[in-house]
């Protein structure tokens, strides 16, 4: 087998990739140092990645909650005749 693709071994370590073909990048890259180094680097890069927090349990009802009329803009007719010039 050539070595797989840098894209291939982050599949196998994210676990995307599974079956024949997850098994014989595992097994190439027990005996292939090069590519065992590249996923120990691709794990440190990852490892180093700070984790995002994690948002309240309630955030996505907040987002979708209805809108209060208090929060929409006043509708302003920038051409009013009745609008006064700004000096």
């Amino acid at each position: 087998m050539t070595c797989p693709s840098t894209e291939e071994l982050a599949a196998v370590y994210d676990g995307n990739l599974k079956g024949r073909q997850a098994l014989k990048i595992r097994d190439h890259v027990a005996a292939c140092p090069r590519c065992a180094h590249e996923l120990h680097v691709l794990h440190q890069s990852l490892q180093s990645v700070p984790k995002a927090p994690t948002p309240p349990g309630d955030l996505a009802a907040w987002a979708l909650r209805p809108r209060q009329k208090s929060w929409i803009a006043p509708q302003v007719n920038l051409f009013s005749p009745h609008r006064r010039p700004t000096k």
